[in-house]
């Protein structure tokens, strides 16, 4: 459902946070799964050649900008999106934004160009930015943890690097920088300082977690119906032939419940995509019969997509009637509510 990305310099804890932030949703939030990434992607030819890319430094910063946009890409559409799609949520330690420094500051290829160029990747929802005093995260890296880490050491030149990259940080997410489009949609919280204790940190990251998720924003790069309905299949397949009903104090079986209830849940499932329209409806028409309701609704042309994901929910939970199809298009969508 969410991209969170975890961004900072090289050694400012974003594998930590990466870390505590997984954890908190894990722990404190609902969703299918919380799924943990990275860029570049280690274990996949295109983040090998961007890594390369870095390493060697035979390439122009465009080019070595194309190697990390390729490898974003094919993460973003063949491992990022198909989670997100099915309610997941996904936090990957850095994404477009590190681009957008490293080789659109950094490298002075600008952040237009950089944005231009990971156009076709997703958006993150929320990028945390943490931030470390150069001297004290060259200290990190120097350490014996960051050295044993294979690769590591390309990024780490100096630290006048490292002061530029933290610049180039604080340029971009503090808004000295205006964000280009379409990386501008989503939402920036930092920078979260990492410089004392790892349970202050946990603490600052928690808050910062809790305030986003509990203000119900909508995802950037997937429709919420789209996840309603998958979670519909899905709870139509695992329940398929089962016998009993759990979770009501006591199994149930299915012929102890109530038909009417039965009922009126599965038409409150079908007709949430047009709850907001039926209520207006309703205070608009007081006198006249709610039979003619979905007739005016689908004619007045003002709900087409409420009214194309009522009809795509009663493909997935049926009409009612085990002897006949779910209606079709807007005419059987209409017949359907009229009882014909």
């Amino acid at each position: 459902m969410y991209l969170i990305t975890i961004e900072g310099g090289d050694g400012s804890g974003k594998g930590l946070a990466t870390k505590i932030v997984a954890e908190v949703l894990s722990k404190e939030f609902c969703f299918t799964s919380v799924e943990v990434t990275g860029e570049p992607r280690r274990d996949h030819p295109l983040g090998r050649l961007a890594i390369d890319s870095v390493r060697q430094n035979t390439h122009t910063p465009e080019e070595e900008a194309g190697f990390f946009a390729a490898d974003r890409v094919d993460h973003s559409h063949g491992w990022i999106l198909p989670r997100l799609e099915e309610g997941r949520i996904v936090v990957s330690e850095r994404n477009v934004h590190s681009s957008l420094v490293y080789q659109g500051i950094v490298g002075s290829l600008g952040v237009e160009r950089v944005a231009q160029i990971n156009s076709a990747a997703l958006i993150p929802d929320l990028c945390i930015w943490v931030d470390c005093d150069p001297e004290v995260a060259m200290k990190r890296i120097q350490s014996g943890t960051l050295r044993m880490m294979s690769d590591k050491a390309e990024y780490f030149e100096t630290t006048e690097l490292q002061k530029a990259i933290r610049a180039g940080y604080e340029s971009l997410l503090s808004g000295d920088i205006e964000m280009p489009t379409p990386f501008d949609m989503g939402a920036i919280i930092g920078p979260v300082s990492n410089e004392t204790t790892e349970r202050e940190f946990r603490r600052k990251l928690t808050i910062h977690v809790r305030k986003f998720l509990h203000s119900r924003p909508n995802p950037v790069n997937v429709n919420t119906e789209g996840i309603e309905r998958f979670m519909l299949k899905r709870l139509i397949k695992s329940t398929k032939g089962q016998t009993v009903l759990d979770g009501l104090g006591r199994d149930a079986a299915r012929n102890q419940l109530r038909d009417e209830s039965h009922s009126f849940g599965i038409l409150s499932l079908v007709l949430w995509p047009l709850r907001k329209a039926l209520a207006k409806w309703v205070v608009t028409n007081p006198d006249t019969h709610p039979r003619f309701a979905m007739g005016q609704i689908v004619r007045s042309g003002e709900y087409p997509n409420a009214v194309r994901d009522t009809i795509e929910r009663l493909a997935i939970l049926g009409n009612g009637k085990s002897d006949s199809l779910p209606p079709a298009g807007t005419s059987g969508l209409v017949n359907w509510w009229q009882g014909n």
